[in-house]
């Protein structure tokens, strides 16, 4: 299986050479995981009659899925149509995911942002962001 979006966005200069195909390979397992579960999960809601992930959120979070450096993206919880999530491995990455989503037309799906960011040496936590294009 090929992992072109992955690989495009990977900062070989910050990995140590020796560690650069686990890296690789530890992220292509990460994205394989977020699809299986994602797959499972439709299914169960299917079977159990409920849309966990319904139809309007998995065209949105494929679609996003299917942009570079997507590493994952899907409905956190169980269902509501109140969620979608995405985690991106560069700004160029998130650039194109605010693009689909603030022009993302499909049925009556009305996307707001709330971008938050991981910690960094200067803060802990997750912590939401204010600058967005849209």
């Amino acid at each position: 299986m090929q992992y072109p979006v992955l690989l495009i966005f990977f900062r070989a200069d910050l990995v140590p050479l020796f560690l650069q195909k686990k890296v690789i390979e530890v992220l292509c397992g990460i994205r394989e995981k977020f699809l299986t579960a994602r797959r499972l999960l439709k299914h169960m809601g299917q079977s159990a009659g409920v849309e966990i992930e319904p139809d309007e959120q998995s065209a949105l979070a494929d679609a996003t899925m299917n942009i570079e450096g997507v590493l994952a993206a899907g409905v956190p919880g169980a269902g509501g149509q109140d969620a979608l999530f995405a985690i991106v491995l560069s700004s160029c990455s998130r650039h194109s995911v605010e693009q689909l989503w603030s022009t993302w037309g499909s049925g009556s799906l009305l996307v707001c942002p709330l971008i938050l960011t991981a910690a960094t040496k200067d803060r802990s936590g997750v912590q939401p962001e204010f600058e967005m294009l849209w």
